[in-house]
């Protein structure tokens, strides 16, 4: 049975899929939601009632106003909202019964347990990061499945304890989620075959396993009510194994990315091909398996689509919709979800089949018939929890922002998990987690059991004496901060006495980079039920919380990578009594294999060689001693650990090769940074000669494209506009006269562009000076004493010397006259002195003087007297 349980994320899975956003809640955030409705139902005695979902009750998530709504799948109508403490937290995956809620944070690996029953936190675990896990619920059975390695263990839903009961399959596994009757079903592609495991408080066995296809498959998987659905990705066969054995069929499309939802509920199961754009339908059938598959409508970008009462729900990760089909591929329905953004996430539960959008008020229940109601998830005029200052958080309309800084991480703490009981001779001795802060500092904690309460300020334990041996007792914990009381945390019941097991010896402590924390191991106690490991830092306990195990080893999690710890271990009976806890191991610095590299990139750099770069991974604890460098085809390449870069050469040129950059210490390889590039080698470019007229560089150039093809050439003065032509010579336009300019030139091929850079000048544009006598009078002597050259382009300007006819001088650039034509001061004509040119420009020279143009003739372009374009101005 599933309710709350799947809050999270809603999708018919029981293990994590396809990312999505608001799906997940921190732990902090659903303790948060536990405590409101502890808060509000308690007094009320309607706890368990609350969470009971076989009543048609079940809860859709919204992740902007950060609340939990809870949904008659009967009516579709919300009659409770929860705001929820730090509602924009850490992913969380959960699974509920009648008896049972577990919570897995899956940014931390703690895993936390509620008891319905009792009405309190219980347990807790840290599973870690580093690998592949799923926590899986099923009656009184808990399971944490690690798909990377291949480990199927059992825990205890109350408190978590780990038993000794573990089922190993060869790493990496695929699925794992239960059937109807409590199976667990898992594939095994290393071997091509799928397992029906036997899990429970007593076992954990592979009771059955069955050959689906070859050894070292591509396979994917869903678990259907009476057995599993094996699809092999790269023969593009689908496998049923179920009690009636071993079916298969082919079908005829690819199925390169097919996948499905881990669990599948009723006879009709959905495969979804995202790139074909298609859904492959499977009828199991008691005598044969039949197969379908239709395309979806243009426009519709599919996800993974959910099979339910002989249709197939298909959502649209383009628009916010779920288009409906008949199981032969006939078009339904669209049930638009206007308003909605995000990812729709689609779960049969109970029967129904729910639509929610976390990141909007919109969610849609529908019904075997395929008929379907709107849920509007932000109603207001309903039940609120003790929320945030003790109201109910509005939410946001449609449309509007994300206001993340809103009431977030403020309200009452969270649960003080795990709560140790040890028991002694008429005393107990108890120690708690340290509770979430949520916004304000814990006041004090309230230590509760039968027969009496203590207040706790300033530390996380207390001696209880006084107690009866005999007489079994359980404490409760609640921590308090200016918000509230937060919810509680429940210790199993211990029994005092005198008869208390014996002191743990030889304990050792060992780094277990595998398991990413630690291993401690000691010699077994006689009468031990279980061990307590306490993790110390500078000889005090630390804020790991107790790990409690029934084995003579545990593997402690949660610790900080390259610090140092030593662990304490104490012995229970079967009462709870505890003997004296053990001498500290020895000094022991966790590390675990480094983290991916950051910031990989690849750049082709060769005819046959790609260079790839990356930034630092994280050493976790132990220096990073080398990288290798993976390409897809071709050799890998090894480097130091402080290296930054790598050259891979011998690739096929042209072609896209992907590369897995990965760290390595002493504990191995992390996992790998992945980039891609093609093979090859930008252009090289040779520049040549660069002869130079008045306004133009002529650029003669040599192009290398190292074996692929060269396009779009260009050439430009730098900062100025590029001009195309043919790859060995183009004319760069635009320039002025005299002066020097770098060419850039640049050149393309698949790979990149390649760039050259070579400096250049244009011509020097020269002039005559021009001033012939007259034929008359004082004309014939008007040019002896020369033209004047001004310090400044005015006639009004100080004369600074004379030029005269036949010398010549370099022109820079050009001024026009300051005065109108009109203004006697102004510049007017050479007259009969110099062909009677006119211009009302002035020439500056090299040594910064000026001279009028009507005395100065151009090379080239002088009888351009209106604009004198050849010559840039000053």
């Amino acid at each position: 049975m599933q309710g709350l349980g799947q809050l999270p994320r809603q999708v018919a899975s029981e293990s994590p899929s396809r990312g999505g956003s608001g799906g997940f809640v921190s732990v902090g955030i659903v303790l948060s939601l536990v405590g409101g409705m502890l808060a509000t139902l308690l007094g009320a005695g309607a706890f368990v009632d609350a969470f009971r979902v076989s009543d048609g009750n079940t809860w859709l998530w919204s992740s902007k106003p950060g609340s939990a709504s809870r949904v008659n799948a009967n009516s579709g109508r919300v009659d409770m909202r929860q705001p929820l403490v730090d509602a924009r937290g850490h992913r969380v995956r959960i699974s509920q019964n009648d008896k049972h809620l577990i919570l897995h944070d899956l940014d931390t690996g703690r895993v936390t347990s509620v008891d319905l029953v009792r009405m309190g936190f219980t347990g807790t675990l840290n599973v870690g990061v580093e690998s592949d896990i799923s926590v899986l619920l099923h009656d009184d059975t808990v399971v944490v499945v690690d798909r990377a390695k291949g480990l199927v263990r059992v825990l205890d839903p109350v408190t978590l304890r780990a038993s000794k009961h573990v089922l190993r399959l060869p790493p990496p596994i695929v699925g794992g989620a239960f059937d109807k009757d409590g199976t667990l079903w898992l594939a095994v592609p290393s071997q091509g075959t799928v397992v029906a495991a036997e899990v429970s408080e007593k076992s954990a066995r592979a009771a059955r396993t069955e050959a689906v296809t070859e050894p070292d498959a591509d396979l994917a998987m869903t678990t259907l009510d009476d057995g599993a659905l094996a699809i092999d990705r790269r023969l593009g066969t689908l496998t049923v194994v179920g009690g009636d054995g071993v079916r298969s069929t082919r079908v005829r499309a690819s199925l390169d990315d097919a996948e499905a939802p881990p669990r599948t509920v009723g006879g009709v199961a959905a495969v979804t091909l995202p790139k074909e754009r298609a859904v492959v339908v499977l009828k199991v059938g008691k005598e044969k398996l039949s197969t379908s598959r239709f395309e979806v409508p243009d426009g519709v970008e599919p996800g993974t689509a959910v099979a339910y009462a002989g249709r197939i729900y298909v959502p649209d990760d383009k628009k916010p919709a779920v288009h409906v089909f008949s199981a032969s591929g006939k078009r339904m329905d669209t049930l638009d979800m206007n308003g909605a953004k995000g990812e729709l996430e689609l779960e049969v539960r109970e029967g129904k089949l729910f639509i929610n959008a976390p990141d909007s008020s919109q969610a849609r229940v529908v019904d075997e018939d395929g008929s379907s109601q709107e849920i509007n998830k932000y109603r207001e005029d309903v039940t609120g929890g003790s929320g945030v200052n003790s109201r109910v958080m509005p939410a946001p309309k449609p449309g509007d922002k994300d206001s993340k800084d809103r009431d977030e991480e403020q309200g009452p703490p969270g649960p003080p998990v795990p709560v140790t009981a040890v028991a002694g001779d008429e005393k107990v001795n108890v120690s708690w987690g340290g509770a979430a802060l949520n916004g304000g500092a814990i006041r004090h904690y309230q230590v509760a059991w039968n027969g009496g309460s203590r207040k706790v300020r300033g530390s996380r334990s207390l001696i209880v004496d006084g107690l009866t041996n005999g007489k079994a007792y359980t404490f409760r914990v609640v921590a308090t901060n200016k918000f509230g009381e937060g919810p509680p945390a429940l210790s199993e019941p211990v029994t005092p006495t005198d008869q208390t097991p014996g002191q743990p010896r030889n304990v050792k402590a060992a780094a277990a980079p595998d398991e990413g924390g630690a291993k401690v191991t000691w010699d077994a106690v006689s009468g031990a039920r279980d061990y307590i490991v306490t993790t110390l830092q500078n000889g005090l306990p630390s804020n790991v919380p107790p790990t409690t195990v029934t084995d003579n080893q545990a593997i402690i999690r949660g610790l900080t990578y390259g610090e140092a710890y030593r662990f304490t271990v104490q012995a229970r009976n079967d009462s709870g009594a505890g003997g004296e806890a053990s001498a500290p191991s020895n000094e022991v610095r966790p590390y675990a294999a480094p983290s991916p590299p950051q910031n990989p990139r690849a750049q082709g750099t060769g005819a046959n060689q790609v260079t790839v770069y990356w930034d630092p991974a994280a050493a976790n604890g132990d220096p990073v001693s080398k990288y290798v460098v993976t390409p897809s085809a071709g050799n890998p390449v090894t480097v130091g650990g402080n290296a930054r870069q790598a050259v891979v050469n011998g690739l096929p040129t042209g072609q896209t090769i992907t590369f897995q950059i990965t760290a390595h210490n002493q504990a191995g390889a992390g996992n790998p940074a992945t980039t891609s590039a093609k093979v090859g080698q930008a252009p090289t470019i040779t520049i040549g000669s660069t002869p130079g007229d008045y306004n133009s560089v002529t650029v003669n150039f040599s192009v290398d494209g190292h074996g692929m093809a060269v396009r779009n050439c260009t050439a430009k003065a730098a900062g100025g506009n590029a001009y195309t032509g043919s790859c060995s010579q183009i004319v760069v336009k635009g320039l002025y006269p005299g002066k020097s300019y770098t060419l850039v030139v640049n050149a393309t091929n698949d790979i990149g562009t390649g760039e050259a850079r070579k400096a250049g000048a244009t011509k020097r544009l020269l002039g005559t000076v021009r001033c012939k006598n007259g034929p008359t009078g004082e004309q014939q002597t008007y040019c002896d004493k020369g033209v004047r050259v001004y310090d400044a382009p005015a006639q009004t300007a100080n004369p600074a010397y004379r030029a005269f006819d036949g010398q010549r001088k370099q022109a820079v650039c050009k001024r026009i006259d300051p005065y109108p034509a009109n203004d006697d001061r102004s510049i007017k004509t050479a007259w009969i002195y110099n062909n009677n040119k006119s211009s009302r420009w002035w020439i500056k020279l090299p040594d910064g003087k000026w001279i009028p143009h009507i005395w100065l003739n151009l090379d080239a372009g002088d009888g351009d007297t209106a604009n004198l374009a050849i010559l840039p101005k000053c």
